[in-house]
């Protein structure tokens, strides 16, 4: 059994023994096939990429992926004037 298995086997065991509700804030989008492990808070204005494993509480307007996610950037502006900025484009 390879490391990603080991991992997302302890995750379920950690999931089941807390049992916790999954708070999601508004507007957030979650991509197909994601995993939110419960107890864990999602803030508004949130994008989680496809595939990804959140095992941990994503800040408001943060955008996150990957098979532990990990934050790549955020999203910023309001109503129809939204815009992504990803890690390549934050200051340094």
């Amino acid at each position: 059994m390879n490391q990603l298995h080991q991992d997302l086997r302890a995750l379920r065991s950690e999931a089941a023994a807390r049992r916790s509700p999954i708070s999601i804030g508004d507007g957030t989008y979650i991509g197909s096939q994601s995993i939110v492990v419960a107890g864990t808070n999602i803030g508004s204005r949130c994008i989680v990429g496809a595939n990804s494993l959140v095992n941990a509480d994503v800040p408001d307007r943060t955008i996150v992926t990957g098979s532990l996610a990990v934050p790549i950037g955020y999203v910023e502006g309001e109503g129809t004037e939204v815009r992504c900025v990803f890690d390549s484009e934050l200051p340094a």
